[in-house]
């Protein structure tokens, strides 16, 4: 979906990333990966607030990822260049801290 915002408006991007989080509905194992794709979308395309707001029911959830093979941590958060345009987000950066102590 990331791929798709390159070649199609960002209203389509969100549309159809949204559409995936609505057909895996309340899938304990797929839906949060949906949600996953989503918030990398949003991040992507300037909606950091949504983005952001997805993380920390992300960061509870056991999922397979469709990216990382894995679900989200605070680390990857911290490493993965996807998460760089809400670097500067205090609600960001503490997500990502959790876990270091």
């Amino acid at each position: 979906m990331v791929v798709l915002a390159f070649f199609c408006s960002i209203r389509s991007v969100l549309r159809e990333a949204n559409r995936a989080v609505e057909l895996e509905g309340d899938d304990t194992y797929y839906a949060p990966a949906a949600e996953e794709a989503l918030a990398i979308v949003e991040a992507q395309t300037g909606e950091t607030a949504s983005a952001i707001a997805r993380l920390p029911k992300l960061l509870d959830a056991h999922y397979f990822s469709w990216l990382s093979f894995a679900p989200l941590t605070p680390a990857l958060l911290r490493i993965d260049p996807l998460w760089d345009p809400l670097r500067d987000d205090p609600l960001f950066q503490k997500l990502t801290k959790e876990g270091q102590q």
